[in-house]
């Protein structure tokens, strides 16, 4: 399944790019990037075990390449990195190539009112955090993940109107822990713009998650009510509302909720921008009876020290409330990042940081210090420019 999507999406981008071959030089903008990301990572505690530490290094090869155009209706971007890890200082082998697969591409009408677009991306990972935004978990299990979006965007006086379909299936390489899963997501959404600054709107999902193993299927839905402003100075988006969920499993009881979120960004300051993020929902992955209801804060602060040398500290704190089992998680992210711009194809970065989780069950806390440097060769062919930029000031 996997296999066609990614086909498809490597067909519509080589069409946009014919398109825009004959579109002209002058309405076009185009660049092929190749890459190499070199990186070595430093962990204290790998397994994040609360007794048994365990000190590992991950040395990490990502060649690859990124290419993107744009057209005066239509716009397309790709890039693919394989990513092969190797470990040192473990007792097992868990060497594995990876895969990095993103894909945006769209089209809109000659009047402007209607957009098409097209969103895939596919991982494979050791990363339990690609799951979730809320996760909790510390699984070092080697994982497929592939997101399949379209969405349509009509535009009527000053409503936008968008439908949207995502498609996510998980498939573990090896059955251990984790469980193989599909879900199948439904999303309307309506904004009104009350000015050029101001919009409120409404935003409703229907999906369900379905589970190859033992775990529950469920179903949900969530409607939340949306205001934005997009002032010279902040950024501003809020949203609240409820969820409600239904798992297929009697005996687990129907979770019903109060959701919310909210994203505060500035703008025009000098050299710094500040992003705080919060989000309050419940995990949409587990197994068993893993779900919670978390709370994440996350603070970013991004500073120019000059033209070729950026800075990032980042912050978060996650609470997690256990629904099923007698269970109640903080988590804490600390980490200080540089990176610095040789010249214009080769760049050097380098991140510290600390993780810990406090918990009342014992067998879940677990503390870990790393660190990671990475050397990055991207070289844009065209008259375009990199739309990803892999630095650790991104991650």
């Amino acid at each position: 399944m996997h296999r066609k999507i990614i086909l498809a999406s490597l067909l519509a981008l080589s069409a946009t790019w014919i398109w825009g071959t004959h579109a002209g030089a002058d309405q076009t903008r185009k660049s092929i990037t190749p890459l190499l990301i070199l990186q070595a990572q430093y962990d204290s505690n790998f397994y994040k075990d609360p007794i048994d530490e365990t000190d590992v290094w991950t040395n990490i090869a990502r060649p690859g390449l990124e290419a993107e155009i744009e057209t005066e209706r239509s716009y397309a971007s790709l890039f693919y990195t394989l990513d092969a890890h190797y470990y040192s200082g473990l007792d097992e082998d868990l060497d594995f190539v990876g895969h990095t697969f993103k894909l945006d591409t769209g089209t809109r009408s000659r009047s402007d009112l209607l957009h098409v677009n097209l969103r895939d991306t596919f991982n494979r990972t050791r990363d339990p955090a690609e799951l979730d935004y809320l996760d909790n978990t510390v699984d070092t299990e080697e994982y497929n993940i592939n997101r399949f979006e379209p969405e349509v965007i009509y535009t009527f006086g000053r409503s936008d109107f968008r439908l949207a379909y995502t498609n996510v299936w998980v498939d573990y390489v090896e059955s251990g822990g984790g469980e193989d899963s599909t879900e199948n997501r439904g999303t309307a959404e309506w904004k009104y713009r009350l000015d050029k600054a101001n919009a409120l709107g409404l935003n409703y999902q229907y999906w369900n998650v379905n589970y190859d193993g033992t775990s529950s299927d469920y179903d949900s839905q969530q409607v939340k009510a949306v205001y934005e402003r997009q002032g010279k100075m902040l950024k501003l988006d809020i949203g609240a509302g409820w969820q409600g969920r239904k798992f297929d499993e009697p005996l687990l009881d129907d979770i019903s909720r109060f959701v919310w979120d909210l994203t505060l960004q500035t703008k025009g300051l000098q050299n710094t921008t500040f992003i705080f993020k919060a989000d309050s929902n419940v995990n949409n992955w587990s197994t068993a009876t893993g779900y919670y209801d978390a709370t994440k804060l996350a603070l970013t602060v991004n500073h120019d020290f000059v033209a070729d040398l950026q800075g990032r500290l980042y912050g978060s704190y996650q609470k997690s409330d256990y629904e099923f089992i007698d269970r109640d998680d903080d988590t804490w992210t600390l980490e200080a990042a540089l990176s610095y711009t040789l010249t214009r194809w080769l760049a050097v970065a380098g991140a510290v940081g600390t993780e810990n989780r406090d918990s009342n069950l014992a067998v879940a806390e677990y503390d870990n210090v790393y660190g990671l440097a990475m050397l990055s060769f991207v070289y844009p062919i065209g008259t375009g420019s990199p739309v990803i930029s892999p630095s650790p000031l991104n991650r």
